[in-house]
């Protein structure tokens, strides 16, 4: 910050501050933001209440005048409050609050009662649809506080009938949502809203039955509106409704009315369906929902999962070839929104059938490597690891967990704090998978159900198919073969097995089957099979299935420099004189260069200057306005004889070859061809950059962005511990940054001991 600051006061820039400010928490990025002194109350809010309800608390005072100059009318009041609110549920961190809502308008109901109006833009996205909605909660909230009436649909024109045009012709023309919506709860958000929901328009698509209408001005999409409508009010109704209800909101239990995005289609097709139709080309379906051999819900979180992080086994990005890798964004049909991926060993690996037809469950990548070219199917991609979190945050409905080690674990604990408090032998369990035999003993003397690791899908095969597998061709405890028909319930069940002439079962799975199905043959009911094998087997035999997530791919991950298209070394605009490459050295060789740049002008040297200061002698440079009318140039921004704005930017001569001379003796560097420029500025003021940023630039190997920054996209992921070995940082620098101790307070020494991570390091 100081060097930018040292930068800065040299003047060579068109600004001579710094525009971002230094922040220490979040009431103080709030606070900075909208330039109100509220950083120490809203601290106190924060304490007590939480993000929503503070906010909540302090929209509504801002709206009753406080912190607002005395002068400020009620519509302004109310601005500042709803961006405020809007500001702290986002944390300060988005520009949502201050470009993402264009307006805030108090207008008239037919009837002539005052209502209020939020108007939004297309930066609203940043926020999110769940904070996007809530801006309707607090635009309401405020609304009650200052005694205005509720918005009144369609008492001018058909404005429901409107919203349903428009955002089917935005999802046709111009871009897709989250969430496929019904016309129905369109009608009913619309018909229901206290506060009425508006916006400027986005994209250069009309509507065609609904034009000319009283309250919307434009006859346009407006994707911010539709985007709060569609991802934010409908699309996140349940997350809304847990919001209203925890903070007793009146006036919003319609939203309990609304069918949400639901994954049906008017005609009813189903979930299945519905995801293919979705999928973009080139983004693969990995798992269809409820289908047998699809990625298995599991309940959990590893050190790098979390919120909207979940863990596959890391086998799968290689036998799939490397179609999902850590950081892909992924769409998850249950808890039903996106994810991002990272890898976690310790969840169920996928069983595949090999070109000879024998069945093998991966033990780990290095196996998985090794016999990845012999793969002719994937029976069962093994688990997902999603976190409790993520079903709380989004309000959705558990399903029941298939059974698994942490269940089996909690069991055991069980039965040796009632019997065995002491037994170090049995104890060891609790930490290490038992061998079959081990495992069979224990269920047998505790009973407690079958370990995970030697259950196969036995709840997802017929009385019928039982019945088959009981009438092998040869049997014995280390061997059991079966005629090939067999097979395909074999693969059902995710047995691995070998395929010869006929069907073998070797070792751990032929006495698996031996223990639960031939020692004490089981009788055929109308119970479920699991239930059938358990009590004739003695051995409790629970669920291995859960159920089967809908994954597809949603973006592939991408961690690289962000461009502009094409890439731009110096916002300065050239228009065509440096040819297809927009080559500022081919520009600067026109004898005669005119560009239409800001009306910056040094009185001393007559020149046009790109900074206060002019780059040639020095001296503070001045802002000249012209009236495009008059012609007449003037000293302030505003013609008073033709009773206009005056244009801050003209066309105008400029020594771009001198100026670009003079860059390069004064950096030391040597401006490459091509040395790329824009075509135009289209910022309101049309201020280039100074040549000398594009020359580092350049010299760098960097390009900028549209608003003059150098950027960087990466993939944000959680992660809460690590190893040394992940990261190849040395223990010795480790203990350097404060890390002396692993997670079960040993010290240091080993490369592989597991640290929890400081949040400064994240």
């Amino acid at each position: 910050f100081e060097k930018a600051a040292e930068a800065k006061s040299t003047l060579v820039d068109s600004s001579g501050i710094i525009e971002p400010k230094i922040a220490f928490d979040l009431a103080d990025r709030v606070a900075k933001m909208h330039e109100i002194d509220i950083s120490e109350h809203l601290r106190e809010l924060l304490k007590i209440n939480g993000k929503e309800l503070s906010a909540l608390i302090l929209s509504k005072e801002i709206a009753l005048g406080k912190y607002s100059l005395e002068e400020a009318s009620l519509e302004e009041k109310l601005d500042l409050a709803v961006r405020v609110g809007l500001a702290i549920v986002t944390e300060g961190v988005t520009i949502a609050p201050l470009q993402g809502i264009s307006e805030v308008k108090i207008k008239k109901n037919k009837d002539g009662s005052d209502y209020l109006s939020v108007s939004i833009a297309g930066p609203m996205r940043s926020a999110g649809g769940t904070e996007s909605a809530v801006t309707m909660l607090i635009a309401d909230h405020v609304r009650k506080a200052v005694g205005l009436s509720k918005y009144q649909a369609d008492s001018f024109d058909d404005e429901t009938g409107r919203f349903v045009e428009e955002l089917r012709i935005y999802e046709r023309e111009a871009g897709n949502f989250q969430f496929h919506i019904l016309d129905e709860d369109i009608i009913h958000v619309i018909s229901n809203l206290p506060v009425e929901l508006d916006g400027v328009d986005t994209d250069p698509y009309e509507v065609v039955n609904h034009k000319g209408m009283t309250r919307i001005k434009t006859d346009r999409v407006r994707g911010g509106a539709l985007r709060v409508l569609n991802d934010g009010l409908i699309g996140r109704a349940k997350k809304l409704l847990k919001r209203i209800q925890l903070y007793n909101l009146d006036g919003w239990e319609w939203l309990a009315d609304l069918k949400g995005a639901v994954q049906t289609g008017d005609d009813q097709e189903d979930a299945a369906t519905k995801r293919m139709r979705e999928v973009i080309t080139g983004r693969s379906v990995l798992s269809m929902p409820n289908k047998l051999g699809g990625f298995r819900l599991r309940y959990g979180r590893a050190c790098n999962t979390g919120f909207a992080a979940v863990g596959i086994h890391p086998i799968i990005a290689e036998i799939l070839d490397h179609t999902i890798a850590v950081g892909t964004q992924i769409k998850i049909d249950i808890p039903g929104k996106g994810a991002t991926v990272a890898f976690v060993d310790s969840i169920e690996p996928p069983t595949v059938r090999l070109k000879n037809g024998s069945v093998i469950k991966i033990r780990d990548v290095k196996h998985g490597i090794e016999i990845k070219k012999e793969i002719e199917k994937i029976l069962h991609l093994g688990d997902i690891l999603i976190s409790f979190g993520d079903f709380l945050e989004n309000n959705a409905q558990l399903v029941p967990s298939g059974y698994v080690e942490e269940f089996w674990i909690e069991e055991l604990r069980e039965k040796l704090a009632k019997y065995e408090p002491n037994d170090q032998y049995l104890s060891q369990f609790l930490e290490r998978i038992p061998s079959l035999d081990e495992a069979l003993k224990i269920s047998l003397d505790f009973q407690i159900p079958l370990h995970p690791s030697y259950l196969y899908f036995w709840d997802q095969i017929t009385t019928s198919e039982l019945s088959e597998i009981l009438q092998p061709t040869k049997l014995n405890e280390n061997s059991i073969e079966y005629p090939k028909n067999v097979k395909k319930i074999l693969e059902k069940l995710g047995v691995p097995h070998l395929q010869n002439n006929s069907i073998i079962l070797e070792e751990n799975e032929a006495k698996i089957f031996f223990n639960l199905l031939f020692r004490n043959p089981p009788k055929i009911d109308d119970k479920s099979v699991p239930k059938i094998i358990s009590e004739s087997s003695g051995i409790s035999v629970k669920n291995k299935s859960s159920t089967s997530i809908g994954v597809r791919i949603g973006r592939p991950e991408k961690a690289a420099a962000r461009q502009m298209k094409p890439p731009t070394h110096v916002l300065f605009p050239i228009s065509d004189k440096g040819g297809p490459t927009r080559d500022l050295l081919k520009a600067s060789r026109h004898a005669n260069f005119f560009t239409n740049i800001f009306n910056r002008q040094c009185q001393h040297c007559n020149e046009p200057s790109i900074g206060i200061k002019c780059s040639k002698c020095g001296e503070k440079t001045s802002i000249k306005y012209q009236c495009s009318n008059c012609r007449e140039i003037l000293e302030s921004p505003f013609c008073e004889k033709c009773k206009r704005k005056a244009s801050t930017h003209s066309y105008q001569p400029f020594p771009l070859k001198e100026r670009l001379l003079n860059a390069q003796e004064k950096m030391g560097l040597r401006a490459q061809e091509p040395f790329k420029g824009v075509k135009e500025l289209i910022s309101q003021d049309r201020i280039p950059e100074p040549l000398e940023k594009g020359l580092v630039r350049q010299n760098f190997g960097l390009t900028t962005f549209k608003d003059g920054t150098v950027r960087f996209d990466a993939t944000n992921s959680p992660i809460t511990q690590f190893k040394p070995s992940w990261i190849g940082t040395p223990i010795e620098k480790l203990k350097e940054l404060g890390y002396t101790h692993d997670i079960d307070g040993k010290p240091i020494v080993d490369e592989n001991q597991i640290i929890e991570i400081r949040m400064q390091d994240v």
